[in-house]
């Protein structure tokens, strides 16, 4: 617990001498943080959030452009998850999800325009992003906009156990009757 406790004063030194300064224009005094402004402080990250924002819609949809042009293999590198993990960290999951995203962004720009509006957060945008088609996108957004998080993830749950009920994956049969498969048609 000591160890944890020095990690902690030095990322707040850390903090300070490198953020602090960064946010000089917009704090009343340098140090200590209690003599920060509260509006400057605010303004600062509602600033930098929504550079965020842009920035993390950008880099996700030049991500999947790296990968669908097969660019990242100029650098020597034959596999796109080994690209996003050399040069970002990513794990493959992360590479996966990140082109999904993106995907899903680049076919609902109506999601991604009020994601860069400032209109719906990041966790509202992801928990429907995965839903949503283009006949559903301004629907699902109005429905996020006007609901907490909570809300928003409980009615997809709702939603998907009521498409749901009654199949089960034992109730899958081949056309023709269970363990054969057709004569003709896309299997013969």
């Amino acid at each position: 617990m000591i160890g944890a406790a020095s990690s902690i004063q030095s990322f707040a030194h850390y903090f300070h001498d490198v953020t602090v300064s960064r946010l000089r224009p917009y704090a009343t005094a340098p140090y200590p943080c209690s003599r920060l402004s509260a509006p400057g402080l605010h303004e600062t990250l509602l600033h930098l959030h929504h550079i965020g924002d842009d920035g993390r819609v950008d880099f996700l949809l030049a991500l999947l452009a790296m990968n669908l042009s097969g660019l990242y293999r100029q650098f020597g590198i034959l596999s796109f998850v080994r690209y996003a993990e050399t040069y970002f960290g990513c794990s493959p999951f992360q590479t996966y999800h990140s082109l999904d995203l993106a995907t899903a962004l680049h076919r609902l720009p109506l999601c991604q325009q009020w994601y860069r509006e400032g209109k719906i957060s990041w966790p509202k945008l992801n928990s429907i992003i995965g839903v949503a088609v283009a006949e559903t996108e301004a629907l699902l957004l109005q429905f996020a906009a006007s609901h907490s998080l909570a809300e928003i993830r409980e009615e997809i749950r709702r939603r998907a156990a009521e498409e749901t009920r009654g199949y089960s994956v034992f109730d899958f049969t081949f056309p023709g009757g269970y363990g054969s498969l057709p004569s003709e048609g896309v299997y013969a």
